[in-house]
């Protein structure tokens, strides 16, 4: 869709920008965007300044289409890292650890990300405000299991991304934020409080 809007536009002589971007709702609203450029080199510094009020950082990825397959890679890693930390807690939780304890040692090791920071209290709260939609998410996995298909590159770890997305579609998550695939994955609940 990208080339197709780039050639369309260059028919009628207007510069396209293939700009997609990454980053919360938080993100948007501090200027904390980041923007994936794909574009002509030389044709970036006519718009900096967009990028740098609306933004805190813009990443060249070459010519147009770039910035999306920017954005593709990066949503699957994404979405695979979430996975792998619901299936550890999954793990946990069937063999009888309170995910909570490997929670607190995930944020002290190797294995702590940004992902993690940012979606575990959600997770752990139950609470699925949306910053990324699950259905966002799902259209942008699938988009990038065809890059990849097109590309004939082994997804291993994420070619099963797709029905675990389908399943909380299924089962209503679609307008809640993607870490809802709590639900249907590791079910972590929130502890219940005590009565005093």
């Amino acid at each position: 869709m990208t080339l197709k809007l780039s050639k369309l536009c260059s028919e009628k002589k207007i510069r396209f920008y293939d700009s997609p971007m990454t980053g919360s709702k938080n993100a948007a609203r501090d200027g904390q965007i980041l923007f994936m450029i794909g574009a002509k080199q030389v044709d970036i510094k006519d718009i900096q300044f967009f990028f740098e009020v609306c933004g805190k950082n813009a990443v060249y990825c070459g010519s147009i289409g770039g910035g999306q397959k920017a954005k593709l890679a990066l949503n699957m890693i994404q979405a695979g890292i979430f996975q792998v930390y619901m299936e550890g807690f999954e793990l946990a939780k069937n063999s009888e650890l309170d995910p909570s304890i490997l929670k607190e040692i995930l944020l002290q090791s190797a294995a702590k990300s940004g992902i993690a920071e940012f979606k575990f209290p959600y997770v752990f709260s139950g609470d699925y405000e949306t910053h990324f939609s699950l259905k966002n998410m799902r259209k942008d996995v699938y988009h990038a299991i065809e890059l990849a298909k097109e590309n004939k590159t082994n997804l291993s770890l994420c070619k099963n991304l797709p029905e675990i997305y389908d399943l909380g579609m299924n089962a209503g998550y679609a307008e809640n934020d993607f870490c809802s695939l709590n639900e249907v994955t590791a079910k972590i609940r929130p502890p219940k409080s005590e009565n005093l």
